[in-house]
């Protein structure tokens, strides 16, 4: 899926019909994997502490606005629902 179907009726394909649900939720996998890397946090001795994933290219004051776009929806069509 290109990225402009991506940043395009999100919604709309995430709680559509399960054909373009599935092929959205496999976008976002995709631009999720892609776009992140594993970094390594020396403070901690457990390896499974110290391996973190994050954004590529990203600080937590730079998010980017398909992620907040992203947790905006989740939160109105999934949190705010209360029947799910």
């Amino acid at each position: 899926m290109k990225e402009h179907d991506l940043k395009s009726g999100v919604g709309a394909r995430l709680f559509g019909n399960s054909s373009e649900r599935k092929r959205m939720v496999g976008a976002l996998v995709h631009a999720f994997i892609t776009n992140t890397e594993i970094t390594s946090d020396r403070d901690y001795q457990s390896s499974l502490l110290r391996l973190k994933v994050e954004f590529k290219d990203r600080t937590k004051e730079d998010k980017s606005p398909n992620l907040e776009k992203i947790q905006d929806l989740v939160k109105n069509k999934v949190i705010h629902v209360p029947e799910v």
